[in-house]
């Protein structure tokens, strides 16, 4: 978060899973995950238990999009320490768009891994979380499979009240370390300016209507 938008942690939150600390149904059920203390060689032992043998992977990366080559550099400085042999493949944000839905193995066209994000002025319930998916190939692009945040998603459309959304948001969140169908890095603030001449400029996603001459 540091290196997409600064050092001021008013800007910015870390350490969080689905859902933002200014949103209803937050929660840091199993946030406990980010926590723990960073071993390289202990992951680069598990790849490898895993079957990793050196297997080329295409990482994408948007360098058109300041707040996203600012992640990936930190992001593929880590892969690589933890072994893996990493392909960057620096791209303008469309045609990352256009080659992520692409879901042939990267000799082919396809990929491993990119970074992206999520508006957080709309996505503050679980169907608005796109890659909060496990519906497979029919599913947002990373095509993961989970019955059981499918079920819980279902849940969360029959819950009677905020109550019982936020006990399924915390199942989900803990679902979620589990499957891994994305990894949530943290949220950022971007900063808004407007001369004292503007007034009732509507709070959140930067919208033009309503607002009037002070």
């Amino acid at each position: 978060m540091q290196a997409v938008t600064g050092a001021d942690p008013e800007l910015w939150s870390d350490k969080i899973g689905i859902f933002g600390p200014q949103m209803p149904l937050y929660t840091q059920a199993g946030t406990e995950v980010l926590t723990g203390p960073r071993d390289y060689a202990r992951a680069s032992q598990a790849l490898e238990a895993a079957g990793y043998k050196g297997e080329r992977i295409v990482f994408m990366d948007p360098a058109d999009v300041a707040e996203l080559h600012a992640l990936n550099s930190v992001g593929i400085d880590a892969l690589r320490r933890a072994g893996l042999n990493l392909d960057v493949a620096a791209l303008d944000w469309g045609t990352v768009i256009r080659r992520r839905v692409n879901a042939e193995p990267p000799e082919k066209g396809g990929w491993n891994v990119y970074c992206s994000f999520i508006d957080g002025a709309y996505a503050f319930i679980p169907p608005n979380v796109v890659p909060l998916t496990g519906n497979g190939k029919a599913g947002y692009p990373g095509w993961s499979t989970s019955p059981r945040i499918e079920a819980l998603l279902n849940d969360w459309y029959d819950a009677p009240d905020l109550a019982r959304e936020k006990q399924v948001a915390e199942d989900l969140q803990r679902q979620l370390w589990i499957d891994v169908p994305y990894i949530p890095m943290g949220q950022y603030q971007q900063q808004m300016a407007w001369r004292r001449t503007v007034t009732d400029i509507p709070v959140g996603f930067p919208l033009f209507y309503g607002m009037r001459p002070a």
